[in-house]
């Protein structure tokens, strides 16, 4: 579904967009690629960012729950909000929702992947927060386990729920409470 963003709003998004980058450039949470910096909300909250505009477009694209992370271009003034379903909770939660807003398009588009067979999900959580937060050893020890185990050896065979789950079974492996195991 698109949405029509009014001047005004896009205006703010824009806004907010410069201040996530010109922040970003002092801390060490976050992943950053050449075109993208990836957060989960917590880190932008902790940098004093206000998301309020970014709830409010959430709300109004009518989507469930709420976003929990977020992906700025840093390029273009485009930010992608996404809801990765317990995100705390599981080693690699599915994407469930996400909503990409293209300030000079003044559009807003939504995803639902919640209802697919073989949605997104997300690998190295600890990237997208502080490695000052208790949660970001756990976190990068089971991507360490991983990564030592070749299970993460081409993310794009195993970005979908249906080939990780398969990798894990075909390699012999489980994961427990965010560990890497072999029964």
């Amino acid at each position: 579904m698109a949405i029509r963003l009014d001047k005004t709003i896009s205006s703010e998004i824009t806004q907010l967009i410069d201040k996530i980058r010109e922040t970003a450039a002092k801390t060490s949470a976050g992943k950053y690629t050449q075109t993208f910096l990836h957060f989960h909300r917590v880190v932008l909250e902790n940098l004093g960012i206000q998301t309020d505009i970014l709830d409010t477009l959430w709300t109004t694209a009518g989507l469930p729950d709420n976003w929990n992370t977020t992906r700025v271009n840093t390029r273009q003034y485009d930010i992608s909000l996404k809801n990765y379903q317990d995100f705390w909770d599981v080693p690699h939660p599915v994407l469930g929702q996400s909503l990409l807003c293209t300030c000079d398009q003044y559009l807003a588009k939504t995803r639902y992947y919640d209802q697919d067979k073989n949605p997104p999900i997300l690998h190295r959580k600890e990237q997208l927060i502080s490695p000052t937060d208790p949660r970001y050893r756990i976190f990068q020890r089971l991507t360490q386990q991983e990564e030592d185990a070749g299970l993460l050896t081409d993310l794009r065979k195993v970005g979908k729920r249906e080939p990780w789950l398969e990798r894990l079974q075909t390699t012999g492996y489980q994961i427990v409470d965010h560990k890497l195991v072999r029964p």
